[in-house]
């Protein structure tokens, strides 16, 4: 039997305690979602579906669910498609301002999300555009675009 040193013990525990910290305010949301009264409150006095019928008869977060879904489909199409294209453009072709152009497509991801929706918006409004489905599609775009040219750039040097 192989002995486990003292350091991997201690990793593990506090590996346990991070996961306990993280995840312990998830689990008391959702079994207070089952609470019958308005403010959580422990020991829960019964179990009840009331919240969820709430949020099932609210059209203004049934509306926000259907264009996060949406908006979440198509930002996933559109980056994943942009993306192997570029991708494929990038590992198999030579041709002038390839590095540019690469580091430009990677460039949001080293800046914090936040700062760059901020940014975005901030230039939406320098420009006076309206703000639109269009738009908020295109910025999303802008933050997932990185992920998938670097992925699917990591595989096809593999594969080259």
């Amino acid at each position: 039997m192989t002995k486990i040193s003292p350091g991997w013990t201690l990793i593990k525990i506090y590996t346990i305690l991070v996961y306990i910290f993280m995840f312990t305010p998830i689990v008391v949301v959702i079994v207070l979602a089952f609470n019958p009264k308005q403010f959580g409150i422990f020991p829960m006095e019964g179990v009840s579906f009331r919240w969820f019928i709430k949020l099932a008869q609210n059209e203004s977060i049934i509306d926000a669910f259907k264009n996060s879904l949406i908006l979440g489909s198509l930002t996933a199409v559109i980056s994943t498609g942009i993306g192997i294209l570029a991708a494929l453009a990038f590992i198999r072709f030579e041709f002038p301002g390839k590095n540019t152009i690469n580091t430009l497509l990677l460039s949001p991801i080293m800046i914090p999300e936040v700062v760059l929706g901020v940014a975005l918006l901030l230039f939406l409004r320098f420009l006076q555009q309206p703000k639109s489905f269009a738009l908020l599609l295109i910025g999303h775009v802008v933050l997932t675009l990185p992920y998938v040219l670097l992925i699917v750039q990591a595989r096809l040097v593999g594969i080259k």
